[in-house]
């Protein structure tokens, strides 16, 4: 008999912004690895720039990276971005807010 080593994960917290002015975008997902470590991914860019970036933030918890996010989201619309997406959980439909 065979051992089976499947876990259930939940669909990663996902928030995007653009900002539709200088067309650059923002993203940050929480997800836990098979170690059950949170981190952020977050990733930046523009339409017509290859100025862009990716960075994976190490966070003690989903909730701690919940609030980083929420800090995000804050400074996102101090710059102008619009929110693109918004799940929290994949029973949730994203949010456009076109």
């Amino acid at each position: 008999m065979r051992a089976q080593f499947v876990q259930d994960f939940e669909e990663p917290l996902t928030h995007r912004w653009i900002n539709r002015e200088n067309q650059r975008y923002y993203s940050v997902r929480l997800i836990q690895d098979l170690f059950g470590d949170w981190t952020l991914v977050v990733c930046w860019g523009g339409a017509n720039s290859k100025r862009g970036g990716m960075r994976v933030i190490p966070v003690e918890s989903q909730k701690e990276g919940e609030g980083e996010i929420a800090k995000m989201a804050k400074r996102r619309r101090q710059h102008g971005y619009a929110v693109l997406v918004e799940s929290a959980s994949p029973d949730e439909p994203p949010v456009d807010d076109d």
